[in-house]
Parts: C-alpha cells; sequence; structure tokens
C-alpha cells in the first residue's frame, strides 16, 4: 500500500532545523504524543490504540490500548 503521508522529525533545538527521522506506517488521526521520564515518546492514537515509537527509526510498537476511549478522543 502506500506510505503514510505521517512522518516523524528530530528538531534541532539550536538551530531549529527538522531532519525526517522516518515514516511510522500506521495510520493516525486525533493523536496524543508524550515523553515519559525515560525518554520513551508514546503515540495515543484516535482509537484508543497506544504506542511506543522509536526515536531512531520512527517505527511503532503496539503495546495495548486503552479501553473505552470515545472514538477520535486521544487529544
Amino acid at each position: 500500500g502506500p506510505q503514510s503521508p505521517y512522518r516523524f522529525v528530530q528538531l534541532d533545538k539550536v538551530t531549529g532545523v527538522a531532519a525526517l527521522v522516518g515514516y511510522p506506517g500506521i495510520q493516525t488521526f486525533a493523536h496524543s504524543l508524550a515523553f515519559d521520564s525515560a525518554d520513551t515518546l508514546w503515540l495515543l492514537n484516535g482509537d484508543g490504540s497506544l504506542y511506543t515509537i522509536d526515536l531512531a527509526t520512527a517505527a511503532p510498537t503496539l503495546v495495548g490500548s486503552v479501553p473505552d476511549l470515545p472514538n477520535g478522543y486521544a487529544n
């Protein structure tokens, strides 16, 4: 299938320049992204799917889901 239009970039804190990390390969909508204290990047998708995102490759790993999350209410 076609590659997802969603991409992860890394921003240089000094210059503000964005460098492409990669494409997660999942369709996302109404999602939330957050880092935890261990610098793990979490993505909560609008359908309730919960992923961690590899910071070097942007590869997602499905780790579970949030039960009873109304569709589209990840933000």
